[in-house]
């Protein structure tokens, strides 16, 4: 199929790309736009002068807006999704799925709950909780998404879908969830942050959360959650207790040492069984 994205990349679409692939901050994309208006520079060019970013960040990201832009463009001419060659980092993303069936817990009723946490932005947490939801519903599982990063949340940019209404309006009482199907997805539901909060800890660690997740424990097999950065928030450490269980991420030549270790630390709980660590090398 011819690409459709071949033309200039979308910017809300690389926005994204780099949030995901850089940790890079709407203040961060700002600067880098003056940047670019000072000098006429090119947008990676005018990055790396902002801030210390590996050209191989910037070209995973652009890679990345590619495909984002690619799905919007079939999504909006009706087209079905292109299927990507199976590829080094597929096969990899399958083997840790087969791994973290094989720890489930197998309690009968109770769905496969993981929460991805991470210590700092850019290590490609929230792009391996939407890898892994899609990966579990291939299995034909029903599964939900849950985008708990009540912060800056971005699995509706991720899916190209609105987030008028969320996690945030579900925990408060003032609207039903809506969970979303994935259209390029069968038998996967994605709920959206929803609106920023000033107390994202308070929400995370209320009766009523709890309540939703028993009753999402009953209607789904898996459940992943996608959380903000430890160094930055402490939801994810509230949220881990609650969830029951963790998958930790970190990036090689990017997060440091002593970040996850701490993460680690904190995590420490008879309430919290940490699953494993996946460290990315992109």
């Amino acid at each position: 199929m011819q690409n459709l994205a071949g033309g200039p990349i979308d910017r809300d679409n690389l926005n994204t790309a780099l949030t995901v692939f850089c940790g890079l901050s709407a203040r961060d994309t700002a600067e880098i736009g003056r940047v670019q208006k000072a000098t006429g520079l090119e947008f990676s060019e005018a990055a790396m002068r902002v801030k210390p970013l590996r050209r191989e960040d910037l070209e995973h990201a652009y890679a990345f807006a590619r495909t984002l832009q690619q799905r919007a463009l079939e999504r909006e001419h009706g087209l079905p999704p292109t299927m990507p060659v199976r590829s080094k980092q597929d096969e990899m993303l399958l083997t840790l799925r087969s791994e973290l069936l094989m720890r489930r817990d197998t309690a009968p009723g109770r769905a496969n709950v993981i929460a991805i946490v991470s210590p700092c932005p850019g290590e490609g947490r929230s792009w391996l909780a939407a890898s892994l939801a899609r990966s579990f519903a291939q299995l034909n599982q029903p599964t939900l998404l849950v985008d708990s990063d009540l912060r800056r949340p971005i699995q509706h940019l991720l899916f190209g879908v609105k987030n008028l209404s969320g996690l945030a309006e579900a925990i408060a009482g003032t609207e039903s969830p809506r969970l979303l199907p994935v259209e390029v997805q069968p038998g996967l539901q994605l709920l959206t942050a929803g609106g920023p909060v000033d107390q994202a800890v308070e929400l995370l660690t209320s009766p009523t959360f709890g309540s939703l997740l028993n009753d999402w424990s009953r209607r789904f097999e898996h459940i992943i959650f996608d959380t903000p950065p430890v160094v930055r928030y402490p939801d994810a450490i509230a949220l881990a207790p609650v969830a029951g269980r963790v998958l930790a991420v970190s990036r090689a030549n990017h997060t440091p040492i002593k970040a996850t270790r701490e993460m680690l630390r904190r995590l420490d709980s008879p309430r919290v069984q940490v699953l494993g660590a996946v460290v990315g090398h992109f």
